[in-house]
């Protein structure tokens, strides 16, 4: 658990070639992305102002998770994963409307 509070709203996902995975919930109705590494959080962070609308939101996200991973990871496979999971949030929030 990363802290009180947080709801996950994607299941983890890995990124190609890394042991690094990422997931997406929320945390007092603002949106959050919690970095793995292995099974162990190693970073996490709240955004208070991302609806996920616009390609610019998912790019800050990918920003922000390139400069808190370790070591070097290739940007287009974080940009994968985190379009996965906008896909993963947009399709539940399709089937529960």
């Amino acid at each position: 658990m990363t802290e009180p509070g947080f709801i996950p709203r994607t299941s983890i996902l890995g990124i190609c070639g890394t042991s690094y995975g990422l997931q997406l919930g929320e945390i007092n109705n603002f949106l959050c992305i919690v970095v793995y590494r292995g099974k162990e959080v190693i970073n996490f962070k709240k955004f208070d102002n991302i609806t996920l609308n616009s390609i610019e939101d998912a790019n800050y996200i990918v920003g922000w998770v390139n400069r808190n991973l370790l070591f070097f990871t290739n940007v287009m496979q974080i940009s994968k994963t985190v379009r996965i999971l906008i896909d993963q949030i947009n399709s539940s929030t399709q089937c529960s409307a």
